[in-house]
């Protein structure tokens, strides 16, 4: 009996291994293709593979497709992308509303966004549950270190927020 549990707790902890190595993996291709275009379409091609419909991995699907949008020339190929990535990423965040990371990955869509398009309203309901978020984890993980990154660099995106 205690070496059945042992192998149970064994599978346990490697698959929690293993999705946490590849949660990390996707926070780290989504930063690279955020910053270099030549790695979006690779970054679309991981994320549109994902079976899963978790709020993780449709927020981060969502941000592949928006992030291609500024790959095409053609107009109204760029709005399709963009408009289908960001409904990807609000619905993740309307089944996991407080999900901070969710919130993370809208921001810096948002924050990146033409304002015609009007994909810029909730950046300060972001800010602050993001901001909230990083306050009060007691372990920080990379995005939170990725996002206080991006306003270092941003400096006045945040000043009127």
């Amino acid at each position: 009996m205690i070496k059945i549990l042992s192998i149970i707790t064994l599978l346990f902890l490697s698959s929690n291994s293993s999705l946490a190595t590849e949660k990390e993996e996707i926070r780290t291709a989504f930063i690279q293709a955020s910053s270099n275009k030549d790695l979006r379409e690779s970054f679309l091609n991981r994320t549109s593979a994902f079976d899963s419909q978790s709020p993780f991995h449709k927020a981060y699907s969502g941000a592949s497709k928006a992030l291609m949008a500024d790959m095409f020339f053609n107009p109204y190929s760029k709005y399709v992308h963009f408009k289908e990535g960001t409904a990807l990423i609000d619905q993740a965040i309307s089944i996991d509303p407080n999900n901070a990371e969710l919130r993370y990955i809208r921001f810096l869509i948002q924050s990146k966004s033409p304002s015609f398009l009007g994909y810029n309203k909730q950046l300060k309901e972001d800010y602050t549950l993001i901001n909230a978020a990083i306050n009060a984890a007691k372990t920080k993980e990379s995005w939170m270190t990725y996002f206080k990154k991006f306003l270092v660099e941003n400096p006045a995106l945040t000043k009127d927020l």
